[in-house]
């Protein structure tokens, strides 16, 4: 009855990794999260469907490395770190 349950449940998990190399040249963009700047993410996105409707709640972990002062997360941008969420409601067709 337990396993019944659960087979309208999905728990898709990733990770990724980012980086940039771009230079502190005066008007080139600013990539991620400062020159030469990279990031990861831990991502978590329980998913419950049935039939064609599903609710899917998604967490993720992001972590920026060699972060510019001012460039990252929080009032002034010198949090290295941000935990993320999204809830979404969907029909499939």
């Amino acid at each position: 009855m337990g396993a019944a349950k659960l087979k309208n449940i999905s728990l898709p998990v990733r990770v990724e990794y980012l980086s940039t190399n771009g230079g502190n040249v005066a008007g080139a963009p600013i990539l991620l999260y400062g020159p030469n700047s990279s990031a990861w993410t831990f991502t978590i996105t329980p998913t419950y469907q049935f039939e064609q409707y599903f609710m899917r709640f998604e967490a993720s972990l992001v972590k920026a490395v060699n972060a510019s002062a001012g460039a990252s997360f929080g009032a002034n941008g010198t949090n290295t770190s941000q935990v993320r969420g999204m809830v979404e409601l969907g029909i499939l067709y």
